[in-house]
């Protein structure tokens, strides 16, 4: 009887603990800039606040924004849930969205932007915390927000 415990407090110690796995794209490396890449006739300075009011109107929250860098990275809200499961207890679900981007000066008056966002899904029980992270590689996504980044290109050029 006494090996028994043991072996079950043995078996409950190595389940508990945190994992974070980090889903690879299904694209290739090339084919995955190119999805996440455009290029747009305009000065540096009005295409990254242009990157930032498109994010912050989408409703991410700007967790950095250095102009000198061009790098921009936010989040979106988080979709939390409270789960229960019978061998697992009360947990809790997290999902959110996270993105970066860079925008580079090519020229006086061409710039390059490039947007990767990634899907986080956070789940918390009672045998610990675990992770995924998977980069989304929807085109449509990429191409909406693109939309809107040229179109609050062109309304900021034109009040120039």
């Amino acid at each position: 009887m006494k090996n028994i415990i043991i072996l079950l407090a043995c078996i409950s110690l190595t389940a508990c603990g945190s994992t974070h796995k980090v889903n690879q794209p299904v694209l290739s490396g090339l084919a995955l800039q190119q999805l996440q890449t455009r290029e747009y006739e305009t000065n540096y300075e009005i295409a990254f606040k242009s990157v930032m009011s498109v994010l912050q109107d989408a409703g991410y929250i700007l967790e950095n924004a250095d102009m000198n860098t061009g790098f921009i990275t936010g989040k979106a809200p988080s979709n939390s849930n409270t789960t229960y499961n019978i061998w697992t207890g009360i947990g809790k679900k997290n999902v959110t969205t996270k993105v970066s981007s860079t925008v580079d000066k090519i020229g006086d008056n061409y710039t390059k932007i490039r947007l990767n966002f990634v899907a986080i899904d956070e789940n918390s029980n009672l045998y610990g915390d675990s992770r995924v992270d998977t980069p989304i590689e929807d085109n449509e996504v990429y191409n909406n927000v693109f939309e809107k980044i040229g179109e609050t290109i062109f309304i900021k050029m034109s009040t120039q």
